[in-house]
């Protein structure tokens, strides 16, 4: 697998066997040397210990998509999408610098096509906690807060 193989998004779907091969190796490579050209300045503004963080949260999501596909059954694309949007989630809370989790999130899309979503189409209009491209300009998004579960009423004893 080449280092830019992720830039043309593949066309076909691709077998169980050629899937998990594919998780394995990019659990295995060192992600900042063999992606550093989707965003070049990951390289001179991310510090060793936002990379471990970066490379830690990344194989902790492919062991569980390994797990996944591994299973006798076809894992279900809403088990693959919240593995992924887990991920996510937990880049854009990890506290590193704006730089890393870009590079975060395109390699999160990059394991996406892996498992056989197209997530960049459906998740840009997420908020993962730190910019987004509105109307030409950057804006700066804050983090949703979540309302907290409603009671549900009962009518209790009577």
């Amino acid at each position: 697998m080449s280092a830019f193989e992720y830039i043309h998004y593949k066309v076909e779907a691709l077998s169980k066997e050629e899937t998990i091969s594919k998780l394995i190796r990019f659990e295995e490579i060192d992600k900042y040397r063999s992606f550093y050209k989707i965003l070049p300045a990951v390289i001179n503004y991310s510090k060793e210990h936002e990379r471990e963080t970066i490379e830690k949260i990344l194989n902790k999501s492919t062991k569980e998509l390994i797990i996944l596909f591994k299973a006798e059954k076809k894992p279900h694309k809403a088990t693959i999408k919240k593995v992924i949007n887990d991920c996510m989630k937990q880049i854009a809370l990890s506290g590193v610098s704006t730089v890393n989790k870009d590079f975060a999130c395109e390699l999160c899309w990059y394991l996406s096509d892996i498992a056989g979503l197209e997530m960049r189409k459906t998740s840009t209009n997420s908020t993962w906690g730190y910019w987004d491209i509105i109307l030409n300009e950057v804006k700066v998004i804050e983090h949703k807060k979540i309302a907290p579960p409603r009671k549900k009423k009962g009518k209790g004893l009577q």
